[in-house]
């Protein structure tokens, strides 16, 4: 009697174990899958067009019309010579890893090129 009950624990021991680890790598595998909205957009050939603000806690930062919404961004590398509050310019963008500043509130942090006045 005793021989089966302990022979029935490893059977079940070992069943749990696979359970287990399937379970596991199922959430591994889940979380390594990158969703179209983690690389964010806009992508880097989108020539946007934005309004420059300074002073606050950002000390600059640029409000953009993307798809219908306003949205707030800080660029991470706007050369000074943009730097001008109510300047219109336009540019292409990247998604920034560049941390914003503290207490600046923005939608996203972004990397900016080929910066342009509009007039």
């Amino acid at each position: 009697m005793f021989g089966l009950t302990i022979e029935c624990y490893f059977i079940k021991k070992k069943h749990m174990e696979r359970v287990i680890f399937f379970i596991f790598l199922v959430l591994v595998l889940v979380s390594c899958k990158t969703s179209k909205k983690a690389m964010d957009n806009p992508t880097n050939t989108d020539l946007l067009k934005g309004v420059v603000h300074t002073g606050g806690d950002c000390g600059v930062y640029l409000s953009l019309l993307i798809e219908g919404q306003e949205q707030k961004a800080f660029p991470a590398n706007l050369p000074e010579e943009f730097k001008k509050d109510g300047l219109k310019i336009k540019f292409l963008s990247s998604p920034s890893r560049a941390p914003q500043p503290a207490g600046c509130i923005v939608d996203k942090v972004i990397s900016v090129e080929q910066v342009e006045v509009l007039k």
